[in-house]
């Protein structure tokens, strides 16, 4: 059974993975509409740096995942 605060980090980064998620696609929208070269670039380096992050909780949240599988009293223990 998961704890309050187990339950309340997975919620967080659920949380800011879909604002990442989101200012991505705002930067990709935004790349998308300007004219200025040097500007467009920063848009898309600003969106990929956004997705890396998105992923980076992604990870984090599989991770704990992984993590609480392990320790739980119901996980298999390999003999």
């Amino acid at each position: 059974m998961k704890s309050s605060l187990q339950r309340l980090n997975a919620d967080r980064l659920s949380e800011d993975m879909r604002e990442c998620y989101q200012l991505a696609r705002d930067c990709a929208v935004r790349a998308k509409a300007e004219a200025d070269p040097q500007l467009r670039q920063d848009f898309l380096d600003m969106e990929r740096r956004w997705l890396f992050l998105a992923r980076s909780y992604e990870f984090t949240r599989r991770l704990g995942r992984i993590a609480q599988s392990r320790t739980s009293p119901d996980a298999r223990v390999d003999a």
